[in-house]
């Protein structure tokens, strides 16, 4: 009776699995650096998350960051950012915060995250600043 009891205990505070398909973290919003002067538009897009650049007051730009979650690595999700359409990207990896207003974006050149890496040449905190306006998928006609 008493194993039972601590076993139903231990069930009742298991944390929620997401469904397929469904990412653990919402990363949808507008995201913001100040100190990098950076700001995306975050939504869902075909394989994970897409990041549209949002330069000036309120100009969507192009999309420079995408991430997906990787079963293989423990659902961390990884991707590419480009900073500039000439430069090398980064090979990145997001993490958000338990509350979901911090993101970290730590990356590296090269084709594949390497988690184990002790330093990032690319690293930055970003804050949920609102809703996404830019889209993926918006339409110029």
């Amino acid at each position: 009776m008493i194993a039972a009891t601590i076993v139903g205990l231990g069930v009742g505070n298991a944390a929620p699995a997401a469904r397929a398909g469904e990412s653990v973290a919402d990363f949808a919003g507008r995201w913001k650096d100040e100190a990098r002067q950076l700001t995306f538009d975050i939504s869902k897009c075909a394989g994970g998350w897409c990041g549209v650049e949002v330069t000036g007051a309120s100009t969507c730009g192009r999309t420079a960051l995408r991430i997906e979650e990787q079963p293989s690595r423990g659902g961390r999700l990884v991707g590419r950012l480009e900073l500039m359409a000439e430069a090398q990207p980064y090979s990145v990896s997001a993490d958000l915060d338990p509350q979901g207003v911090r993101m970290l974006l730590k990356g590296h050149s090269g084709e594949k995250f390497q988690p184990w890496r002790r330093t990032y040449p690319f690293m930055t905190a970003l804050v949920r600043v609102g809703d996404a306006q830019c889209r993926v998928d918006a339409k110029v006609s």
